[in-house]
């Protein structure tokens, strides 16, 4: 089985978005174009998506075209991603298991209706 990090390290030749992250640059091509970045000069979300895909922002919005339905998608994601909550929602179901369901919970259920 391919992991997602395994697959983007072959289409890159190795490069991956952490060593484009660590290295202050955007990926190397053909997946991006390897030019240096100044985190600094980035807003909060094209750092944020930088520092999760390793795309500089003109390499992202030609991964990621403009299109009349993505426009509420990428509104979306970039609420997400400056959601100072979200980390903290993401814990809640490690931090409290007791809170979260399970088979035993429902015992007259089966999975896709059958009895």
């Amino acid at each position: 089985m391919t992991t997602i990090q395994g697959w983007l390290a072959a289409l890159s030749g190795g490069d991956l978005p952490e060593d484009a992250v660590v290295g202050s640059r955007c990926l190397l091509p053909p997946i991006g174009c390897g030019r240096r970045l100044a985190e600094g000069a980035l807003t909060e979300v094209e750092a944020r998506e930088w520092r999760i895909s390793g795309l500089c922002p003109a390499c992202f919005d030609h991964a990621a075209p403009d299109d009349e339905d993505g426009d509420e998608g990428r509104l979306a994601e970039q609420q997400h991603l400056l959601d100072s909550a979200d980390a903290a929602f993401a814990l809640l179901a490690v931090q409290h298991p007791d809170r979260c369901h399970t088979a035993a919970d429902y015992p007259t259920w089966t999975a896709g209706g059958a009895a």
